[in-house]
Parts: structure tokens; sequence; C-alpha cells
């Protein structure tokens, strides 16, 4: 697989959970846990901000021609990613969120493991030089 085609698919994910967060943050908040309280709703949108933050950046960095910004990029998401997937098993292990947030948490995952292969993989030919 590419890091083109990762930072795709990793773009695609996050820019989808973002655009849930902000435009039906009271059914996001529902699908994972028992409650939607107007706070609740409110920090879901603030996580969805970022959260779309990240998805741009990724989508972006997908046409970067630099290796060390690509690396970057995958670095800085790889700590979200691992910082994410400890709250998520935190707070479902805790009662917080519900048997759905697995589901993210697998998601999450992947997209660690993903970046954490591209990074593996180092400096390629996925990555365009400028010669």
């Amino acid at each position: 697989m590419s890091v083109r085609f990762y930072l795709t698919i990793a773009a695609i994910v996050a820019i989808i959970y973002a655009l849930a967060f902000l435009i039906v943050p009271i059914q996001a908040s529902l699908f994972f846990s028992s409650f939607a309280e107007a706070r609740a709703v409110l920090y879901l949108r603030f996580c969805g901000a970022a959260v779309l933050a990240w998805g741009l950046i990724v989508w972006f960095a997908r046409d970067f021609q630099d290796w060390h910004a690509v690396r970057s990029v995958l670095i800085g998401s790889m700590v979200g990613l691992i910082v994410n997937i400890i709250i998520t098993i935190w707070a479902t292990l805790a009662g917080w969120l519900n048997a759905n947030a697995w589901g993210s948490a697998i998601v999450l995952a992947l997209l660690l493991v993903g970046a954490a292969y591209q990074l593996s993989a180092g400096d390629r030919a996925s990555v365009r030089r400028d010669a």
C-alpha cells in the first residue's frame, strides 16, 4: 500500500467521524453512550473540530513530495491515535462509552497499524521527489 493511499483512507475516515460529531452530535453521542446532555454535545463538537483538522492535514499531506514532511505527519498521527485508543479503551471499560466504542477502537488501531507500517517502510518511491 502506498503512503498516499494510506493517507487518503485515514483522511476519509477522520472527515466522516468529524462530520458526524459536527453535524449530528446528539445522534453520535447516543451511538457511543447513553446520554446527550448539552455539555457532552458541545465537547463532541470540539472533538469533531479537532478530528476535522487532523483529517484535512492528512488529506493535504497526501501530496507532500518530501519524505520528512510525510514522516512528521505520520508520527504526529500515531501519537494522536495512541492517545485516542487509550482514552477509548479506558472509557469503554469504565462504562462511560458503550460497546459501540470497541468498533471505533478497532478503526483507530487499524489506522495506527497503517501509520506504523508506512513509517517503517520509510522513504521510497511512493513519495514523489523533485529531481
